[in-house]
């Protein structure tokens, strides 16, 4: 386990971790701060399948080409904070629904990113990367609708907070990458 593997799979817990954390609870969220109905989050949800469906499959090549898989990684990472944003602090019925469908469709582009990153750093070690991506994907999994449910009771928006500050804390470890550093352990 190098160093960087050390951080892709810090990035695998905290990427299941927070988007656990933002979905356990987004259904009594919207309800209850901004009036949805089941209507407009199974369109929301709806929506999400579909563009994340076109992402994965025709754009994601290109954006790992034209941005690399770190460069991805932030993006999505971004995306994802700017989207928690909004859900909590801006009002209206498409804005959410936008603001959501940033937050879901970077989570849904940050895994094959990481993935892919890990597979090309990985070497022989293919089968072990697969079981540790999948047992911690499973421990953010838990540890993410349980936390959020908690502190949903306590305040609607700590979950979203604590999404929040972890998610940040994951962009701001993908700066200890350099593009040499990554390549030279693919390579």
């Amino acid at each position: 386990m190098t160093p960087v593997m050390v951080v892709l799979c810090i990035l695998i817990l905290i990427t299941a971790f927070g988007l656990t954390s933002f979905e356990s609870v987004y259904s009594l969220y919207v309800n209850q701060e901004h009036g949805f109905g089941l209507q407009a989050i199974a369109l929301v949800l709806t929506l999400n399948g579909i563009i994340s469906l076109i992402l994965q499959v025709f754009m994601f090549d290109w954006m790992t080409r034209v941005l690399s898989e770190i460069g991805v990684i932030r993006l999505t990472f971004i995306l994802a904070i700017v989207g928690i944003w909004m859900v909590m602090y801006l009002h209206g019925e498409w804005v959410i629904m936008v603001a959501t469908l940033l937050v879901f469709e970077g989570f849904d582009l940050v895994r094959p990113a990481i993935t892919t990153l890990m597979t090309k750093l990985g070497g022989n070690k293919q089968g072990l990367l697969n079981g540790i991506n999948t047992s911690l994907t499973s421990v953010g999994n838990i540890l993410g609708p349980l936390l959020a449910g908690g502190l949903f009771d306590v305040n609607p928006r700590f979950p979203y907070w604590v999404s929040i500050v972890f998610i940040m804390l994951a962009l701001l470890t993908t700066f200890v990458f350099s593009k040499q550093r990554v390549q030279s352990q693919a390579g």
